[in-house]
């Protein structure tokens, strides 16, 4: 399962932490072949004018210092720190950085910072998969107008009051509802790293009234 896999891997600091190691509105993506490595771009996130390269796996984005240092502290001392660093892979004239995260989950965190009408704010309806992705990648890497707009999707599915609890459709995040358990407690754990423990409690409950659930139904 998508969820099960991303939540897994995420949740492990090495998978998250970046290693020192024309565009289009189409969402296909391309292929190239680079030696015996084929690798996969997506129009959108692969510009013409790009100036740096991201690796995920064996996917590239062709994407902008400035933008990313403009978005994020995290970015911008990384790009300091590789500019000066003669000896990296190169792609078009492009320095090549390996990022050691999921490849899903990294183009669905650049299509939010590139495309903010691909993660609107609340009322708008984001599937929950792709909130928690932008929640936990914006918190790593400090993004704080996404992790603000993830973080406000979660609280309004999981209030942080039994008033508000009880007045609302709680855990109704799109797609939350197919997450097995396991990723349910996955997530309240990312709630740590994402330094959102007040999300805790309300994590907690959803998960025991699902528990009352499924119990009183079989």
């Amino acid at each position: 399962m998508l969820q099960s896999r991303w939540l897994q891997r995420s949740t492990h600091p090495d998978l998250i932490h970046p290693q020192a190691s024309t565009r289009s509105n189409s969402t296909h993506s391309t292929t190239m072949t680079d030696g015996s490595d084929t690798l996969q771009r997506f129009p959108e996130l692969w510009f013409d004018d790009g100036n740096i390269v991201f690796q995920v796996g064996d996917v590239q984005f062709r994407l902008h210092r400035g933008v990313l240092a403009s978005r994020s502290s995290v970015f911008k001392d990384m790009l300091l720190v590789r500019a000066v660093n003669k000896d990296e892979d190169m792609v078009d004239g492009c320095i090549v950085i390996q990022l050691h995260i999921d490849a899903g989950a990294a183009k669905t965190f650049f299509n939010a910072i590139y495309y903010p009408s691909s993660f609107d704010p609340p009322p708008g309806r984001v599937p929950a998969l792709a909130i928690l992705i932008i929640a936990y990648l914006s918190s790593h890497y400090k993004v704080r107008d996404l992790r603000s707009r993830a973080l406000s999707h979660l609280e309004l599915a999981f209030p942080t009051t039994l008033e508000a609890y009880d007045g609302s459709n709680c855990g109704t995040l799109d797609g939350l509802t197919g997450f097995p358990v396991y990723d349910i407690l996955t997530v309240s754990k990312s709630c740590v790293f994402m330094d959102a423990p007040w999300l805790l409690p309300s994590f907690y409950y959803f998960l025991c009234r699902q528990h009352s659930l499924i119990t009183s139904i079989g």
